[in-house]
């Protein structure tokens, strides 16, 4: 199956995206953890 390139970059950045969410929501519960 070959992807046309606008898809490889958009499912990329989508990834990033993801990744940089569940990052900080994890950051985010450790910081509560911390102050309770």
């Amino acid at each position: 199956m070959k992807y046309p390139k606008m898809y490889i970059i958009l499912n990329s950045e989508r990834q990033k995206m993801t990744i940089s969410c569940t990052y900080r929501l994890k950051y985010r519960l450790k910081n509560i953890s911390y102050i309770l």
